[in-house]
C-alpha cells in the first residue's frame, strides 16, 4: 500500500477563514512519517485563535486507512483502562448530564475506534448507542466489546440528518480534520433540539507545550505543538475563542469548557521509576489543575 500522500491549503485559517495568521514557530518534524513541505509552521489564527498547521495537509480516505492502522490503539495497562472504560465516562457524562436539555436518551459516539467508550457506557444504562467508526477494520472489535452497539461506518459528514441524537461524543476526532466548520454543522443538524455535543481534544496550550516551544526557539527546532505527520497526527488545537467562533457560526451555544482530567500525574506514578516520580507526578497533577495541562474538554448545545 502506498504511503500518505495529502494535498494542502496554506494561508488562511480551517476554521473561519481569516488570513491574519501569528507564527508560533517553525512545525518540529521530529518522528514524522513523511516529510513536511518545506517552511511548515504552527500558526495562530487572529480571527478565531485557532492554532493549526501551516501548510495544513488534507488526508484522503486511502491516508487515514494507511495513518489509523491496527497498531494506531496500542494496548493499555489495566489500570489505565479502568480509567478510559469506567471512570472517564461516568464523570464526562455527569457533566454531559447537567447541560443536556433533551428527553431523548440517543447518543453518537463519533470516530469510536475499537473502544467506544462512552458508546458502551450510555448503553449499559438503558441509552440507544450508535457507535460511528468508518474503519470497518475496528467493526468487530467494537461488537464484541458489547453486543448492544449499532455499529456504523458511513462518514460523519455523510450521516442523515433524519436521525436526531441528543448526545454527540468525540473524544479526539476534531484536531484531526482540515474541514472542522462542516464538522461543527453536521453536529448541529444531527442534534435534537436541547442535544449535546461534547468535544474531547488536546489542550495545545499546555504549560509544557509553550515551555518547550520557547527552549526550541533557542535550540534551533520547532515549536513543540501540533503533530500533523506523526502520532496521533493532530491538525488543530482548539481554544475556547475558537470553539466560541465555531458555536457561534452553526448555531449552537458554548455552555461547558474546562482544561483539566488529563491525568498525566497519574501515568507518572504507574509508569515512571525512583522517588523523583512523586514530585514529577505532583507537578503533573498541580498544571492539570490550574488549568494548564494537556487536556481540553467543552460542551456545545443545540437550542430548543
Amino acid at each position: 500500500m502506498r504511503g500518505p500522500m495529502p494535498t494542502y491549503t496554506s494561508g488562511v485559517c480551517p476554521l473561519c477563514g481569516s488570513a491574519r495568521l501569528r507564527a508560533i514557530g517553525a512545525l518540529d518534524p521530529a518522528g514524522a512519517r513523511l516529510p513536511p513541505p518545506p517552511g511548515s509552521r504552527v500558526v495562530s489564527c487572529a480571527g478565531c485563535s485557532l492554532v493549526f498547521v501551516d501548510p495544513l495537509p488534507h488526508w484522503s480516505d486511502g491516508d487515514f486507512a494507511v495513518l489509523y492502522g491496527d497498531d494506531y490503539f496500542a494496548a493499555m495497562p489495566s489500570w489505565w483502562h479502568e480509567v478510559r472504560e469506567q471512570r472517564e465516562p461516568a464523570r464526562r457524562f455527569a457533566v454531559a448530564a447537567r447541560h443536556l436539555r433533551s428527553g431523548e436518551r440517543t447518543v453518537l459516539e463519533v470516530g469510536a475506534g475499537v473502544y467506544g467508550f462512552m458508546a458502551r457506557h450510555l448503553a449499559a444504562r438503558g441509552w440507544s448507542a450508535t457507535a460511528q467508526e468508518p474503519a470497518t477494520a475496528f467493526h468487530a472489535r467494537l461488537r464484541g466489546a458489547d453486543a448492544r452497539l449499532r455499529v456504523v461506518g458511513t462518514p460523519f459528514l455523510d450521516l442523515p440528518a433524519d436521525e436526531r441524537y441528543a448526545l454527540l461524543f468525540a473524544d479526539s476526532v476534531f484536531e484531526h480534520v482540515a474541514n472542522p466548520l462542516d464538522y461543527f454543522r453536521q453536529a448541529h443538524d444531527l442534534l435534537a433540539p436541547g442535544g449535546l455535543l461534547y468535544l474531547v481534544s488536546p489542550n495545545e496550550h499546555s504549560l509544557v507545550n509553550w515551555l518547550l516551544t520557547a527552549r526550541n526557539r533557542v535550540t534551533g527546532r520547532g515549536a513543540r505543538m501540533l503533530c500533523p505527520y506523526r502520532e496521533s497526527f493532530h491538525l488543530l488545537g482548539y481554544t475556547r475563542g475558537a470553539l466560541e467562533w465555531a458555536s457561534r457560526r452553526v448555531g449552537l451555544d458554548l455552555v461547558y469548557f474546562a482544561r483539566r482530567h488529563d491525568y498525566r500525574w497519574l501515568h507518572e506514578l504507574h509508569g515512571g521509576s525512583g522517588r523523583l516520580r512523586y514530585g514529577r507526578a505532583a507537578l503533573r497533577w498541580a498544571m492539570d489543575a490550574a488549568g494548564v495541562g494537556f487536556n481540553l474538554e467543552a460542551a456545545l448545545r443545540r437550542p430548543r
